[in-house]
């Protein structure tokens, strides 16, 4: 009941913000926290990263920051672990979604993942990684495109600076330095 009561109110929260009712591309990312010393040590571990004793929360939210899946597990899971939990639990509860978002801490496992689920939209590594490396080409070419104009303003930026340098340098020379201003009537 809860779950499909938030599931419409995402819905008509996405509508009034003016997006499709049925999400289509998602967020995965973790927190690792600090648990009290009364927790039993079963439940939590050491992210070996962050150096955190604790617990991890993986949560998926779609591209408004609705909720879509929380995952709790003992910090010492790897992201990677996680994430395929909650891309099996995103695709079962939300087929629409076509694009996951993620951090470089779930590493190749996730782009790998998707395609082994079998369900009908998804894409084989090879399309993926095809993909990805268009977005990146992509990237490149917009790059290249604005390149030339940061190194001319950067020039322009070190020739400001050195006419402004000259400037004071000259007032300095010519003694023309004001020492005090004439009190207020």
């Amino acid at each position: 009941m809860f779950a499909q009561l938030s599931g419409l109110l995402r819905s008509l929260l996405r509508e009034h913000e003016g997006r499709d009712a049925q999400r289509s591309a998602c967020v995965i990312d973790a927190q690792s926290v600090k648990t009290s010393t009364s927790v039993p040590a079963t439940s939590q571990g050491t992210d070996a990263g962050k150096k955190i004793v604790g617990r991890k929360r993986s949560i998926v939210t779609d591209t408004l920051g609705l909720l879509l899946a929380v995952l709790v597990t003992a910090a010492s899971v790897q992201d990677s672990v996680a994430g395929t939990r909650l891309i099996d639990t995103v695709a079962a509860e939300h087929p629409t979604i076509r694009k996951v978002w993620v951090d470089g801490g779930y590493r190749q496992h996730l782009v790998e993942h998707p395609a082994a689920l079998g369900s009908a939209g998804s894409k084989p590594p090879s399309a993926l990684r095809s993909e990805h490396a268009t977005e990146r080409n992509e990237l490149r070419a917009t790059i290249d495109t604005y390149a030339p104009h940061v190194q001319a303003l950067t020039l322009r930026v070190g020739e400001l600076h050195n006419a402004n340098e000259a400037l004071r340098l000259r007032l300095q020379q010519t003694d023309a330095t004001v020492t005090s201003f004439p009190s207020p009537p």
